[in-house]
C-alpha cells in the first residue's frame, strides 16, 4: 500500500480454504436412477415408436399375406387333385375308346366276311337250279353268322338274302354306336381334364404371385425390423457409470452442488459411489456386479471403494440411501402389478396376466412382460416385505460397524440414526404412508453421517 508521501506498508494474512468432503453411497435412490446425465431424446423416442408401429403394420401385413398364401396353397392343391382325377378319368375313357375301336373293327371285319359269304350263298343257292356248290356256300355262311354271334342262323336263311344283309348291317350299326358312345365319353373326359388343367394353372399362378407377395412383405418387415432395432439400440440413457446407473443429476449430487454454490469461500469434494440395485450385503459391505453387469467384472464393496479413494481424510458428510432392495422392493412391485390384493394372494391367474399386459402396453412390451414375470417369488408382497424387514435392523447394525471399521478416519458421527420407524416395522400395510412421513428425517444431508432412505432396484 502506498501513501502520498511515498511511504509504503504491507499486511499479510493467512487464508484458510474450507473444502467439504461429501461421500454418497447406497442404492438407486442415491445413484440417480431415473435421472440420467443425458436422457433419451424425445425425438428419438418418437422416431422409434413410429418405427415400431411401422414394424407392427408390416408384420400384420406379412401375417395377412401368409394366411392368404395358405389359402392359395390349399386351392392349388385341391385344383391339382381335381386335375389328376380328371386326367385319370380321361385316361380310362381313352382305354375304353380304344377297346371300343378294337371291338368295332372286329365286328366290322367279321360282318364283311359274312357279307361276302352271303353273296356267294345268294349266287349259288337262290338261283334255279341251285349250284352244286350250294351246300358248301350255305355251310360257310352259317359258320360266319355263328362267328358273328347270330343265333337261329338256319331260320334266318329261310327269310332270304335281304334279311341276312339287314342283320349284318345292324351288327355294324350297334358296334358303331358303342364306339360313338366311347368316343363321346372320352371327349367329355378330356375336355374336363383340360378345364381342370386350366384351373390348376390359374391356381398355381395365383400361389406363385402369393409367394412373391409374401417375399416382398417379409422384405419390408425385415427392413422395418432392422430400422426399429437400430433405433431401439440407441434408446440408451447416458450415465456417469452405466453399471450403476449413476448420474450427476441424483439428489445427493445436486445437494452437494448446492452446498458448494451456496458459499463462494468453500468448495466441495463429492465422492459418488451409490449404485442402483445395491443392498447392504451386496453392494455396500459386499461385492456387487451392478445393475448392468460387465462380463467377468465385479464391483468392490462401496465402503472399500470410499476407503481407497479418500485414504485417511475426514468425511464431513456421509449420505447413505439403502434398505429398499433389502426389503425386496423390486419383487414387491412385480407382485403388486400382477395382483390387486398382492399383500394376501399368491395366485397367478388370468386377471394377473391381463394386469401384466395392461402395464406393459406400448413399446418394449416383450421386455416388460419378461421383467415382470421372470424369476418372480411365490411369496405375497406382505411376506416379501416382512422377511426383508426382519433382517434390516441387523443389516443397519452391520453397516454401522463396517463404516467405523473400514474407514481410515470415520465420519464425525457414524451412527445410523432413526433407522426404522416403529410404526413401519409394526404395520406393513402402512408402508407407503410411513415411508412418506419418514422421508424428511432420512434425506437430510448434515455434517454427520445421516439417513438410511429406501430405494428401488
Amino acid at each position: 500500500m502506498s501513501y502520498r508521501g511515498g511511504e509504503t506498508a504491507s499486511v499479510s494474512r493467512d487464508v484458510v480454504v474450507q473444502d467439504w468432503l461429501i461421500v454418497a453411497i447406497g442404492d438407486s435412490y442415491g445413484s440417480g436412477e431415473g435421472s440420467p446425465d443425458i436422457p433419451i431424446s424425445l425425438d428419438l423416442l418418437n422416431e422409434t415408436r413410429a418405427a415400431l408401429e411401422d414394424l407392427q403394420d408390416a408384420l400384420r401385413e406379412l401375417e395377412d399375406h401368409l394366411k392368404e398364401l395358405t389359402a392359395l396353397r390349399e386351392v392349388r392343391d385341391q385344383a391339382k387333385q381335381a386335375w389328376d382325377a380328371a386326367k385319370a378319368a380321361a385316361s380310362n375313357a381313352l382305354q375304353r375308346l380304344r377297346s371300343a375301336q378294337i371291338s368295332f373293327d372286329n365286328v366290322f371285319n367279321k360282318v364283311e366276311r359274312c357279307r361276302s359269304a352271303a353273296r356267294r350263298w345268294r349266287d349259288r343257292c337262290l338261283k334255279f337250279p341251285p349250284s352244286t356248290s350250294c351246300p358248301g356256300a350255305t355251310s360257310d355262311l352259317i359258320t360266319c353268322l355263328v362267328d358273328c354271334g347270330v343265333s337261329s342262323e338256319r331260320t334266318l336263311l329261310t327269310r332270304g338274302f335281304n334279311a341276312v344283309m339287314n342283320l349284318l348291317d345292324g351288327l355294324v350299326a350297334d358296334a358303331r354306336d358303342l364306339l360313338d358312345v366311347a368316343r363321346e365319353a372320352y371327349d367329355v373326359a378330356q375336355a374336363l381334364a383340360n378345364t381342370r388343367e386350366d384351373a390348376y394353372n390359374a391356381a398355381a399362378a395365383a400361389f406363385s404371385a402369393g409367394v412373391t407377395a409374401v417375399d416382398l412383405a417379409r422384405a419390408v418387415a425385415d427392413d422395418s425390423r432392422g430400422l426399429y432395432h437400430d433405433l431401439e439400440s440407441q434408446l440408451r440413457a447416458t450415465w456417469q457409470d452405466t453399471r450403476c446407473h449413476r448420474s450427476a443429476n441424483s439428489s445427493q449430487a445436486r445437494a452437494a452442488l448446492q452446498i458448494e454454490d451456496s458459499d463462494p469461500r468453500t468448495s466441495v469434494t463429492f465422492v459418488h459411489i451409490a449404485c442402483s440395485g445395491a443392498q447392504i450385503d451386496k453392494g455396500l459391505v459386499g461385492s456387487y456386479r451392478g445393475v448392468e453387469p460387465v462380463a467377468g467384472e465385479t464391483l468392490d464393496p462401496q465402503i472399500d471403494q470410499v476407503r481407497d479413494l479418500i485414504g485417511d481424510r475426514e468425511i464431513d458428510a456421509l449420505l447413505i440411501s439403502i434398505g429398499g432392495n433389502d426389503v425386496n422392493f423390486g419383487e414387491m412391485i412385480k407382485t403388486c402389478v400382477k395382483q390387486e390384493d398382492c399383500h394376501l394372494s399368491r395366485r397367478l391367474d388370468n386377471t394377473a396376466q391381463a394386469a401384466v399386459a395392461a402395464a406393459c402396453a406400448g413399446m418394449f412390451s416383450d421386455e416388460c412382460v419378461q421383467a415382470l414375470t421372470s424369476n418372480v417369488s411365490s411369496e405375497s408382497a406382505r411376506e416379501l416385505f416382512e422377511s426383508g424387514m426382519s433382517d434390516l435392523s441387523d443389516g443397519y447394525d452391520s453397516l454401522e460397524e463396517m463404516i467405523g471399521n473400514r474407514s481410515a478416519r470415520p465420519p464425525r458421527s457414524a451412527r445410523l440414526r432413526d433407522r426404522i420407524p416403529e410404526r413401519l416395522a409394526a404395520s406393513p400395510e402402512r408402508c407407503a404412508r410411513s415411508t412418506r412421513e419418514s422421508r424428511p428425517e432420512t434425506s437430510r444431508a448434515s455434517p454427520a453421517a445421516s439417513g438410511r432412505g429406501s430405494a428401488g432396484a
